[in-house]
């Protein structure tokens, strides 16, 4: 783990939480799988932001995608993006 350790949540901290989204563990560690980009073990703050966008669409019966989209990572980031045929 490089960098701040304050910039991470702890893998015991993020099990705690998402499991009280009562989703199946085989689509929590998808989730996990889809954020930990970097299969460190470990999640950054955007990291963990994303996964709990992914529980709260997953609860809302979207479908678990294949990809995290660039958008997403960037609004965890607070970095907005500019999408084709869009001015800003």
């Amino acid at each position: 783990m490089n960098g701040d350790p304050s910039e991470y949540v702890l893998n015991t901290v993020v099990r705690e939480i998402w499991k009280r989204s009562r989703l199946p563990a085989d689509e929590l560690a998808e989730v996990w799988d889809l954020v930990d980009r970097k299969g460190r073990g470990v999640l950054g703050r955007a990291e963990f932001v994303v996964g709990m966008w992914l529980i709260d669409q997953r609860l809302r019966g979207r479908k678990i995608p294949a990809k995290v989209s660039d958008s997403v990572w960037g609004s965890a980031n607070g970095i907005q993006t500019k999408k084709p045929g869009h001015k800003h």
